[in-house]
């Protein structure tokens, strides 16, 4: 089953888009020719590529989402704090 990101892909911020794109290019560039994992980084990479052509031909600014507190997203690290850790400790 393909795993397809594109909505989570939309969510991110421009910023975070750049940075998952650098990750990934440094993935291909480390991965193996005949690694099996290399083609859906590769079509990953190219839903990002994808995403940044529109925003960049649209003027479509960056999502206003803040952070997604699903424990499943876990495409980028950030050096800000969650909603989650924020929240005070009864």
């Amino acid at each position: 089953m393909p795993d397809h990101h594109g909505p989570e892909i939309a969510q991110l911020t421009t910023d975070e888009l750049d940075r998952y794109a650098n990750q990934l290019t440094r993935c291909l560039k480390a991965l193996d020719t005949r690694a099996p994992i290399r083609m859906q980084v590769q079509n990953e990479l190219a839903e990002v590529r994808v995403q940044q052509d529109t925003r960049a031909r649209t003027g479509q600014p960056a999502s206003q989402r803040q952070h997604d507190d699903r424990p499943d997203r876990q495409l980028l690290s950030s050096s800000r704090p969650s909603a989650s850790s924020r929240r005070a400790s009864p």
